[in-house]
């Protein structure tokens, strides 16, 4: 996520992320494909719009442009932004989709982005109330890194004895988050560490299983269409439903 700037829309960045998806088709699921087709399309293909009108702006999400929350996940600065963000998000799907199935990793999306906006408009409306702080209120940042860092998160809780490369060094995945994090804001300063920040918390909430009733309302519905009880073993925030021998705890 980042403070807004320019926009570019170079070919050859489109290029190299044709390239990028076409290498992992075998293993890329329906879900990941159309949300990355969605940022795609948006940065490359849509009219532009003029991104402060769009960004995550808690000032003016307060003042009842809520749809700031979701429109400014799927704005990019610039088209590094948009390839660095869909190339880490690519590889962070072809793990989590499996787990979750189409529609529920979908879901998880939506949740994540709704989430990760809102905490960054709670967190600058606190800074302004108890510490008079107004620097964040008016703080205008776009991008999809938000709720890739909230998908670190929630696959470091499924995965909590591997390492992940971070910059130069090897890091614990439940550290990773974390370190990404830091080290994100030293390369590039102009990204927003409120955003990526409030994506961990985000991912954190998930991870609590806060979120768990929309989940539970998506099977609900994935088991209507198919005249078939719930599934069992689906993932939850905190373990998994039904009687599957798999359960992931935090």
């Amino acid at each position: 996520m980042f403070r807004q700037r320019r926009r570019d829309r170079d070919p050859f960045t489109l290029l190299l992320l044709v390239s990028q998806f076409a290498q992992a088709q075998h293993v890329m699921q329906a879900g990941t494909a159309i949300v990355a087709g969605i940022n795609a399309y948006i940065h490359f293909f849509a009219p532009p719009v003029p991104l402060h009108e769009y960004c995550i702006l808690p000032s003016a999400i307060l003042a009842g442009e809520y749809y700031r929350i979701v429109t400014a996940a799927f704005l990019h600065a610039d088209d590094a932004h948009i390839y660095f963000n869909l190339v880490s998000f690519l590889w962070k799907g072809i793990k989590l989709e499996p787990m979750f199935g189409t529609a529920r990793f979908l879901a998880l999306i939506g949740i994540l982005t709704v989430a990760s906006g809102a905490l960054a408009t709670l967190f600058a409306f606190s800074v302004l109330h108890f510490f008079a702080e107004p620097s964040f209120f008016g703080e205008c940042a776009v991008g999809f890194s938000a709720v890739i860092f909230a998908l670190k998160v929630v696959l470091s809780a499924r995965s909590p004895d591997t390492t992940e490369v971070v910059g130069p060094f090897s890091v614990p995945s439940k550290y990773a988050a974390w370190a990404e994090l830091i080290l994100i804001q030293l390369v590039t300063p102009n990204a927003s560490f409120v955003g990526h920040l409030c994506g961990i918390a985000a991912g954190i909430l998930f991870n609590l299983g806060i979120f768990n009733p929309i989940l539970q309302l998506v099977d609900g519905g994935i088991a209507v269409s198919r005249s078939n009880p719930r599934p069992h073993g689906r993932f939850y925030g905190s373990g998994t439903a039904g009687s599957s021998a798999e359960t992931w705890e935090n």
